[in-house]
């Protein structure tokens, strides 16, 4: 059994609050302790707080981590290249290829990304991140081979049930959307009702058309945190398909606060300039 399956199991799941408590918990096993307390620090958007905790004695693994809290902070095209020269100089172990790749992922530098996560073909990380990438180069092929391949070795682990779900969405086949729906019920059923598992049933539930079933998922996941960058990208898309402008509007302002560089809000704002540009020629 590997070293925290449960807790690393958690964090997959999105129970982000609970696992931090067990953490602190106990010591032992600290190394993986400290690398998934500062995953769960970055998927909560405490960056300073990662890159003030990881010093230069640490582990590679944690400087790799610390360097995708870096990037959020700072200059990205920097850090990529501190990044790229991080690989130079440190083994790429699976957890160094996560961290690192996620930045070459962020960056766009998706053939750069995808050739580090692809040598550990049999990690589940590293294939979820593969898997992610093919989808942003718009390689759905590849990427339904990498699950097919997943399904070769991969157990029932929630993660690899949830990066079968990522091509499923992809795919625009009502069947794959469905499969994906009961997926998550599944893990819902048996894991916990948090806000990344309830907004990924509304994502399921968007692409069946069932907008107002979504909406009360994301209601829920809202309720539980108000400041949920992904409930609150995903209320703004389903309120607008609902023609709920205004719950739209007060969903846009409160996410441009807590992640003023989510990729919808800068899309958004990118489509506002070039509005107003072109309004302004027939003024």
């Amino acid at each position: 059994m590997p070293v925290l399956e449960q807790e690393w199991n958690r964090f997959y799941i999105g129970d982000y609050e609970q696992l931090i408590q067990i953490l602190k918990s106990s010591t032992e096993n600290m190394e993986q302790r400290k690398q998934l307390m500062f995953r769960t620090l970055l998927v909560l958007g405490q960056y300073q707080t990662v890159v003030n905790q990881i010093s230069e004695r640490d582990s590679s693994e944690l400087l790799a981590i610390q360097l995708v809290a870096k990037y959020h902070l700072g200059d990205k095209i920097q850090v990529t290249e501190e990044a790229k020269q991080f690989l130079r100089n440190h083994e790429t172990t699976p957890v160094v290829s996560v961290a690192i790749g996620t930045v070459l992922y962020e960056q766009d530098l998706l053939e750069d990304a995808l050739v580090l996560v692809s040598k550990h073909p049999r990690d589940l990380e590293c294939v979820g991140l593969a898997v992610q990438t093919l989808l942003k180069m718009n390689r759905l092929d590849l990427a339904q081979q990498q699950i097919q391949q997943l399904k070769t070795w991969a157990d029932d682990a929630p993660l690899a049930q949830l990066i079968e779900t990522w091509p499923a969405l992809y795919s625009a086949q009502a069947d794959q959307f469905q499969q994906a729906f009961y997926v998550y019920e599944e893990l819902i059923a048996f894991h916990a009702h948090n806000p990344k598992l309830l907004t990924g049933q509304a994502v399921c539930q968007m692409h069946r058309g069932f907008y107002e079933e979504a909406e009360s998922l994301l209601k829920m996941a809202l309720h539980k945190n108000s400041s949920n960058v992904d409930a609150l990208a995903n209320m703004i898309v389903c309120s607008s398909a609902l023609l709920k402008s205004d719950v739209a509007q007060q969903c846009l302002s409160h996410l441009s606060q807590v992640a003023p560089s989510h990729p919808l809000v800068v899309d958004l704002q990118t489509k506002d300039v070039l509005f107003d540009r072109a309004a302004v020629q027939y003024n």
